[in-house]
């Protein structure tokens, strides 16, 4: 049984929490958060501390930590389990600051120890099944991921909180492809980063991703444009469409489609992509062995982050 410790309570975290007691071979042991009183309710079965400094790791033996407090939070605390030799899944972004990106992934290769980060798009079944058509003919990919204004919440710009997951999408399906950054179109007044537009090339495909949270609606939308094929792939809804065969004639000077074949896949009974990323940190640990190819995932989609934050 693995005892794992987690640090912020907040929305993921307990997420967290359900899927680890979930899972039969782990169970939750520590919480830590600053607001210690609304943890109350789990005082009875789980230690809770107000912070990571007051756990004696020698006594507490924790087999792994989840990370998922404010970004700002993760790189001092990243650098405590690498100290105790606690292997930790941290929420995206690891962090948003170079060097200090670097150090803490240079000081998991030199302890050899297990870490990964929440990437949780990179799970999600309905890209497993687009990786597996292995297109070899995309023309061009426009990615929409667009959220309602956010208050009383501590976040990253929109590059780091949500191009991100779309970011390590790309570099999944494509493995070992030069990224070539076009543009990137933002407000140049505003002094935070809540809205742009990036094209990127990988392999010659050109690819659009849109990144917003000033939007009155919530989209999660990409479009995969084949020789034949149009993927128009719904995240919310849990949907592939796949259109094909279709052509426009003018009859009679009317625009008439013709011949439009449409196939949709569901995956709304998928396992969730929570519970699968949680699974492979469990059996990463049963194995003692890194992930090296999601390592390999998150240190690139990091690096591509980095430059298009400078672009």
């Amino acid at each position: 049984m693995k005892k794992f410790l987690i640090i912020g309570i907040g929305n993921m975290g307990k997420i967290h929490k359900r899927i680890i007691e979930n899972n039969q071979s782990s169970s939750v042991s520590g919480i830590v958060d600053l607001d210690i009183e609304k943890l109350n309710s789990y005082k009875k079965e789980i230690t809770i501390y107000k912070n990571i400094n007051e756990i004696d790791f020698k006594k507490a033996k924790y087999d792994a930590a989840i990370i998922s407090s404010n970004t700002s939070s993760h790189y001092e605390i990243g650098k405590t389990l690498l100290e105790n030799e606690v292997p930790f899944l941290v929420e995206k972004p690891i962090t948003t600051n170079e060097k200090e990106f670097d150090e803490i992934v240079e000081e998991s290769l030199k302890k050899n120890l297990i870490i990964r980060c929440g990437i949780l798009e990179t799970y999600n079944p309905i890209f497993n099944y687009i990786k597996n058509l292995k297109l070899d003919d995309i023309k061009s990919i426009h990615i929409f991921r667009h959220s309602q204004k956010i208050t009383g919440r501590d976040v990253d710009n929109v590059i780091f909180d949500l191009v991100i997951h779309d970011l390590s999408v790309l570099i999944k399906l494509f493995p070992d492809s030069k990224i070539e950054i076009i543009s990137k179109n933002y407000d140049s007044n505003k002094s935070f980063l809540e809205s742009v537009d990036i094209f990127i090339k990988i392999n010659d495909i050109p690819i659009l991703i849109s990144a917003s949270r000033e939007s009155q609606s919530k989209l999660r939308n990409w479009s995969i444009k084949t020789e034949d094929k149009d993927y128009q792939i719904d995240l919310i809804n849990k949907e592939i469409n796949i259109f094909e065969s279709g052509f426009i004639n003018i009859e009679d000077d009317f625009i008439v489609s013709n011949n439009l074949k449409n196939t949709k896949k569901s995956f709304s009974n998928s396992k969730e992509s929570a519970e699968i990323q949680i699974n492979e940190f469990i059996k990463n640990l049963a194995d003692n062995e890194i992930d090296m190819e999601h390592f390999n995932l998150f240190n690139e989609t990091h690096k591509q982050l980095f430059k298009i934050n400078e672009f």
